[in-house]
This record gives C-alpha cells, structure tokens and sequence, in this order.
C-alpha cells in the first residue's frame, strides 16, 4: 500500500515548499502546524526565523511559502482540515493514520523530503508534481519499503 512519496529537492535557496506542495495547497484549504523545523528567510539581507508561528491557517501559510526565497534545513509540518479537536501526538504511522492530521512533511538535511498522505489521490498528484519538477530519487513510499520508525 502507498503511504506517501520521497524525493530530493535542491541544497538551495528557492520556493521550494511551494514547489513541492502547489498540487495540493491549491485544491484543499488546509490548517498548518509546524514542529521541530530550521528554516530561514532573507530581509534586506538579514537572515531570520521563516516561521515565526507554530499554527497557520491556509492562505497564510500559502503566502508564506510563495512569497520570498527561503532556506530549510529541517522541519515537520502537518496538515489538518480543522485544527479543533486535532492532536498532533502521534509517533508512528499507525498513530498518524488514526489522526486527524492529513498530510505529514518532513524535510531532513535540507534535501530530503517524505511526504505521508492519507488520501492516495494526493499521493499520486505529488509524485506526478516531484517528476514535473525535475526532483531527484521520486518514490512512493509503501508498506515494504518505508524506513521510517518514528514521527
């Protein structure tokens, strides 16, 4: 069974978020929550923090990531339809998909991505999405090949 997609993204600064998750932020408004991330952007020069909040509701986390060059190193984002009633206490896949979460990114090394979906129509448009721009090392991740122990 498809539990997600992995890809590698640019060691670069770019839009690369937005890059990655267009297909998806476009069709379905989503609430954002932010754990465990390294993330920077540029203001006249000045490198600071790109997420000043933990929570972000669709059309600002949208324009967070589509406006401006950033620079990830690390981060776990999710997204939920509604964060009321929604915990974010899962630590393995099973605990994910008994969630409310929908979409869990992690984004390691500042290359790495792994993108957990419940909905497989979103799997599938991501995958199509990393081939569309030119990501490196695209595939599904299964029940059989998932490394992932924890969350």
């Amino acid at each position: 069974m498809k539990r997600g997609v992995s890809f590698c993204i640019p060691n670069e600064w770019g839009k690369y978020l937005c890059d990655v998750l267009k297909p998806v932020i476009c069709t379905h408004r989503f609430y954002w929550e932010i754990y465990d991330d390294e993330a920077w952007k540029k203001i006249d020069g000045v490198e600071l923090e790109l997420f000043k909040k933990r929570k972000y509701i669709s059309d600002e986390f949208n324009r967070l990531i589509s406006s401006g060059e950033y620079y990830i190193v690390s981060g776990r984002l999710a997204a939920y339809d509604a964060f009321e009633g929604c915990s974010s206490k899962f630590s393995t896949y099973e605990d994910f998909q008994k969630s409310c979460c929908q979409i869990l990114l992690f984004i390691t090394d500042s290359i790495f991505i792994e993108i957990y979906c419940k909905n497989l129509q979103y799997t599938n448009i991501l995958y199509e999405n990393a081939i569309e721009k030119n990501f490196s090392a695209i595939e599904y991740i299964t029940d059989e090949n998932d490394g992932r122990t924890e969350f």
